[in-house]
């Protein structure tokens, strides 16, 4: 199912091939609904003070997050870049979204390397955590009211 409908089928009762971007936003939303779970599991560590779950869970939140930059990176960003060629608002838009996440990416890249660190105070970090956790959240929001918007409108059923 895409978007909530069922996809129409030719003729000879084949599923026609989703187009790559259609499926590339459904992916990503999907990353999204993962990393709120996994927020709301650490978020859960944190307020048990449990160190060894954090670091586990931390892991899984990672590798999660960085997939998900990737994915935004390699296909989103150029697909939005290419079909806002020749319109600068848009253009403005994808550049600003890319640029705060570059900057969103640091922050996250050295906080895990706290959390990575060997002797992690859960107190001095749990602090951290939930403006981490805030502004993720805020993030997927973001990206997905008004970023996605931009794809659905220009990018998707290509």
């Amino acid at each position: 199912m895409l978007h909530g409908v069922n996809p129409a089928r030719s003729e000879n009762g084949a599923t026609p091939a989703v187009p790559e971007n259609d499926m590339l936003l459904d992916s990503l939303k999907a990353q999204h609904r993962q990393l709120e779970k996994i927020v709301g599991v650490l978020n859960q560590d944190f307020a048990r003070g449990d160190a060894a779950a954090i670091s586990k869970d931390m892991q899984a939140f990672k590798t999660l997050l960085m997939g998900h930059l990737e994915l935004e990176d390699t296909k989103l960003y150029p697909e939005l870049r290419k079909a806002g060629a020749g319109n600068a608002q848009m253009l403005s838009t994808v550049d600003r979204f890319s640029t705060s996440m570059t900057k969103i990416g640091e922050s996250l890249r050295a906080f895990l390397a706290k959390v990575e660190a060997k002797g992690f105070d859960v107190k001095d970090i749990g602090a951290e955590w939930k403006g981490v956790a805030l502004a993720l959240t805020a993030r997927v929001t973001a990206e997905e009211g008004s970023l996605y918007g931009l794809f659905e409108k220009h990018c998707a059923g290509k």
